[in-house]
């Protein structure tokens, strides 16, 4: 690892307690980074994204999603790597909102929370600050839908990434209770990129919960086919949502009960 312990632009981590780590509780204090920086900021915060993307989220009944056992301290690690990135360019909003997501899912609900307000202030311009604003701290933290969709036109004003916005602007309309507001930013998220399973799974929940359960099944049927992502199979993935949905959802749909029994009888057939 670059900067490795005692060597230049090593970081000092100053009371860093790991949330779900046996024996230890509290929160990390400060991230103290000294010396010469010995990497570009780019190169902590791509470094920081492949140790992250070996982490996997585990989500409890209530619906909240953190990272647990040996994934902890994985993303502790990837943490300290966002932080020497900001040491290093701490006007790049996007770097502040990259660990806001990390300590989101470390469960460091007021880190992410003061990761976001200064990654939108000091770069209002950039799309995936008002996006982590909005997921994070609007949605997530507060609960707050209404000023989620504000954050999220925010970030749509400053030219967010097409997918990115996509997923996050219609999954936002399906756990608010609104999927006829969600079917539209899902086909455009297909139509902006169709390789990306969470718009034809958006697209299929906004269906089926706006009566179209035939379509929706289509849609689901091709997911279902899928080779696993991110460590799930299609049916995980949907079943997941699911459970998202009707945890942190601001209304209970009725057909996800009969949706749960579609896919789990899908599951039996290819057994």
């Amino acid at each position: 690892m670059p900067g490795a312990r005692g060597g230049p632009g090593a970081c000092i981590v100053e009371g860093m307690n790991h949330p779900g780590s046996r024996g230890w509780v509290g929160l990390v204090v400060a991230l103290v980074c000294i010396g010469a920086a010995v990497a570009e900021p780019a190169a902590w915060r791509d470094e920081a994204a492949a140790l992250i993307g070996q982490c996997r989220l585990v989500t409890n009944e209530q619906g909240v999603m953190y990272f647990d056992g040996d994934d902890v301290d994985k993303a502790w690690r990837a943490a300290a790597m966002q932080s020497r990135a900001i040491n290093a360019e701490p006007d790049n909003g996007e770097l502040w909102a990259d660990r806001a997501l990390s300590y989101y899912f470390l469960r460091q609900l007021e880190l992410a929370r003061r990761d976001c307000a200064v990654a939108t202030a000091a770069r209002p311009e950039s799309g995936k600050a008002w996006i982590h604003q909005a997921y994070i701290v609007d949605r997530m933290i507060n609960g707050d839908f209404a000023a989620a969709a504000i954050s999220m036109e925010r970030a749509k004003a400053a030219g967010a990434n097409p997918s990115e916005y996509f997923s996050y602007a219609a999954d936002l309309y399906i756990h608010w209770g609104k999927p006829e507001l969600a079917i539209p930013l899902a086909e455009a998220g297909r139509a902006a990129d169709p390789a990306t399973t969470i718009h034809t799974l958006n697209l299929g929940h906004a269906l089926l919960f706006t009566g179209k359960e035939a379509e929706a099944r289509a849609l689901y049927a091709g997911v279902l086919a899928l080779p696993s992502e991110q460590g799930l199979n299609g049916a995980e993935f949907i079943l997941h949502d699911y459970k998202m949905i009707q945890a942190r959802g601001l209304v209970k749909y009725p057909q996800i009960e009969g949706a749960y029994a579609w896919v789990h009888a899908f599951m039996a057939a290819k057994k």
